[in-house]
């Protein structure tokens, strides 16, 4: 189960949020579409605001005849430099506050689960590697597998 991808799409489907991301082509002769981006790191040539989806930990368990996982996800939101402190904290907090408690069971049928909670954490300040001022929110998702 890709996570990243489901906390994605969720993420696209929240106006709040998306509205204060840069666009991104991700693939050619399509439209923009929201900087939100899953995998190792960010293109080079994406601008910012930007989000970036990486799990962190998942830990299996079972629960009768079935089997699901906790999994650790960082989301973390990337400013640009011309963003103030308190603009880009605003947003952090429209993040944190779409995915706390998210209701994600749609985007996880596809995948063969069913959510068991989707909890995150306040947004914490932090910089990326160009000093760039960036906010993360830790998330746990909880998903037990289907009977099908």
């Amino acid at each position: 189960m890709m996570i990243e991808g489901v906390l994605e799409q969720f993420i696209l489907t929240q106006d709040a949020v998306t509205g204060g991301l840069a666009t991104y082509e991700f693939t050619t002769g399509q439209a923009e579409t929201p900087a939100v981006f899953t995998g190792r790191v960010i293109p080079d040539d994406a601008e910012y605001p930007a989000i970036h989806i990486e799990s962190t930990s998942p830990d299996d368990f079972s629960c009768r005849d079935a089997t699901g996982a906790e999994i650790e996800v960082d989301v973390t939101l990337y400013a640009n430099k011309e963003m103030s402190q308190a603009t880009i904290r605003a947003l952090a907090w429209t993040l944190y506050q779409a995915l706390n408690r998210a209701d994600i069971d749609s985007f996880l049928q596809d995948e063969g689960y069913e959510s068991w909670g989707c909890i995150a954490l306040p947004p914490v300040p932090t910089n990326d590697d160009d000093s760039f001022p960036a906010f993360l929110v830790r998330t746990t998702v909880r998903v037990l597998q289907n009977g099908e």
